[in-house]
């Protein structure tokens, strides 16, 4: 398919700020009376890829750019418009969401880079939206924002981003296998929920419709120290920004920066409770906790399966957290860590944690620190640091005659 060959929608949309490609097609969709994943053949975003890409919702990463320009040209947008539905516009900021360096479709793997591809978070305010005709209509913006984990809450409302309707309490826009949920359907609004209900086994499967923006603001407003937080990464994010941010004392390009706190929070969560003093808040403590014991229970029951404890434990803490909660809570921890003068700080911190620690029989994953590969790509400074750490943590193990191996750092 060639951009000649695409006659132009009789109707199109302007984008709305930091809109994804998936918000845009659910609005225009509805505006037009078909379905997403009609709407997605008919402005060509196919082209270049296998078919199955358009019932893909790693779609709101990257397509061909054969793609892009058909859907230009149909939809009547610029390619500039274009572009910037794909999360591929942060790819020289932030690694994850960076174009394939090949032609052909690769979707992504959310165990495998901090991207939210199987469903999305979501301000209720934002989709309500700002009370325009258009927007009325059709709804506020899906921001393409709200699938990167470092983005956790929403600045202008004081927030926390919601990941589930609270109606089916299960996460919005899911995707199952390789096709998003009601993608094929023309009548549903782009704010309702699209989950697939089924109220008991002999009932036929229906939609939970419910209205997603309906859900009354938090009682207390976030924090303004979260919310610094949240600024910052939003800056560090921004093309137009080009102050460098910093990491252990250094300066650093933002696309380190992001690696270096991906890296910090799977060191967190793989050696809790050690940095448990280092999260800002009580309140935020017990929710990392809670979480992260949730989460050696369940790579426990599978190791138990695989006889094997490492790889669980590995695939465990590279997935970042859906709810964005726990997320606040991890990324304040590691930034306070981020924020430490230099490396040899860093080291030392650990070196006095690991020190004074007692591990339970119940709490038994720093013993298995295996890094990541694709979690590489981080400063140097703190790369060393962490080999450094990892060579305390088995001379520590060594000492107390673990059975369960040592762990290793790999690059």
């Amino acid at each position: 398919m060639t951009d000649t060959l695409l006659r132009p929608l009789p109707r199109s949309l302007d984008p709305l700020f930091d809109e994804s490609i998936i918000g845009y097609l659910l609005r225009l969709a509805f505006r037009l009376g078909i379905s997403p994943q009609r709407l997605a053949t008919l402005t060509g975003l196919a082209a270049g890829h296998h078919r199955r890409s358009l019932a893909a919702f790693a779609l709101a990463s990257h397509v061909a750019p054969a793609g892009q320009r058909a859907f230009a040209h149909a939809t009547r947008l610029t390619s500039a418009e274009t572009a910037n539905l794909f999360l591929s516009v942060f790819g020289e900021r932030y690694a994850s969401t960076a174009a394939p360096t090949t032609t052909r479709w690769t979707s992504l793997n959310p165990h495998e880079s901090w991207l939210f591809t199987r469903s999305t978070r979501y301000c209720p305010e934002c989709l309500a939206g700002t009370g325009t005709e258009i927007e009325r209509l059709f709804g506020g913006p899906w921001r393409k924002t709200w699938r990167l984990p470092v983005v956790f809450a929403c600045i202008p409302h004081r927030r926390l981003l919601e990941h589930q309707c609270p109606a089916c309490q299960q996460p919005v826009q899911e995707q199952r296998s390789t096709a998003v949920l009601r993608w094929n359907d023309a009548s549903l609004h782009p704010l309702r929920c699209r989950f697939l209900t089924r109220s008991n086994p002999s009932d036929p499967t229906t939609v939970c419709e419910h209205w997603l923006p309906d859900q009354p603001p938090p009682a207390v407003a976030l924090s303004s120290p979260l919310l610094d937080l949240q600024h910052r990464f939003l800056t560090a994010l921004d093309p137009a920004h080009t102050r460098k941010a910093e990491s252990l004392g250094t300066p650093t390009t933002s696309r380190h920066y992001f690696k270096d706190v991906q890296l910090i929070s799977y060191l967190i969560r793989a050696t809790w409770p050690l940095a448990h003093d280092f999260v800002p808040n009580e309140p935020l403590a017990t929710t990392l906790d809670t979480y992260i014991r949730e989460q050696q229970e369940k790579a426990l029951r599978s190791a138990k399966k695989r006889l094997s404890t490492a790889r669980g434990f590995k695939v465990t803490h590279k997935a970042p957290p859906l709810q964005a909660s726990v997320t606040a809570a991890l990324l304040a921890t590691a930034d306070q860590l981020l924020r430490l003068n230099s490396p040899r700080d860093l080291v030392r911190t650990f070196e006095q944690l690991i020190a004074s620690d007692r591990p339970r029989p119940d709490q038994p994953l720093w013993q298995n620190p295996a890094l990541p590969r694709t979690q590489l790509g981080c400063t140097e400074g703190l790369l060393d640091a962490l080999r450094s750490i990892a060579q305390i943590q088995i001379r520590s193990l060594a000492g107390r005659r673990t059975t369960t191996g040592r762990g290793r750092w790999t690059r």
